[in-house]
């Protein structure tokens, strides 16, 4: 190759800048196939268990069950939970029970999906994070968005933890402002006092904080 060209191959390329959401995407697709190209022909976290170890999983440890057959359920669910994490972010409960749908065993959905924690390609704290991030240009109030979380499985103190990390002052300014524009449009009398008292109330309940709402109405 000539000296011209070997200084074109040194050149760097052009420098894209993509949204967040792409680059997340991308990571997670990057890592979910770099973990499935280096998986061994067991899962990693199932190799070296007895048949009493199996046993005490749940895993039925009975002769007519041979190894071979646990372990080919078990690669199964857990390609089928890397095609589905290649999709789109995942939490552990709504996994499971999307595998289950696909007819898996449960003690197999079981060993996946502590693997897959283990991993970080499942993170229930990463999933609440994102889904909040991508529902806020919605009017949903704060207690419904974590009822939400909390349907999808997740617990408490993860919902209400990512809340507070995606909802800065601006964010909840913003939402709370949102709500109570479409929420006004079912007045027909505006700024009196009773749905003055009405709105505060209604707000509080729905999960906005103190500073929140004192804002919106010193800001009136």
């Amino acid at each position: 190759m000539s000296t011209a060209e070997d200084a074109t191959d040194r050149r760097e390329p052009a420098v894209t800048v993509l949204p967040v959401r792409f680059v997340r995407w991308i990571t997670q697709i990057t890592r979910v196939y770099a973990v499935t190209a280096t998986l061994p022909a067991t899962p990693v976290w199932w190799s070296g268990k007895s048949t009493a170890d199996r046993a005490q999983d749940g895993v039925s440890s009975s002769p007519n069950v041979s190894l071979e057959a646990d372990v080919s359920a078990l690669i199964r669910a857990e390609k089928a939970a890397l095609r589905l994490i290649a999709r789109a972010e995942q939490c552990s409960q709504g996994l499971a029970r999307k595998l289950e749908k696909r007819g898996h065993d449960t003690a197999c959905i079981a060993e996946v999906i502590s693997g897959l924690s283990e991993k970080k390609l499942i993170d229930d704290r990463r999933y609440a994070q994102l889904w909040l991030e991508s529902r806020l240009r919605f009017t949903r109030s704060p207690r419904r968005l974590l009822s939400s979380l909390f349907a999808r499985g997740i617990e408490r103190d993860l919902a209400e933890s990512a809340l507070k990390t995606v909802f800065d002052e601006e964010a909840e300014f913003a939402l709370l402002s949102r709500y109570v524009k479409k929420h006004s449009r079912k007045k027909t009398e505006q700024n009196s006092a009773e749905n003055t008292r009405s709105l505060r109330f209604l707000l509080k309940s729905e999960g906005f904080s103190h500073q929140a709402i004192e804002r919106f109405f010193d800001d009136e």
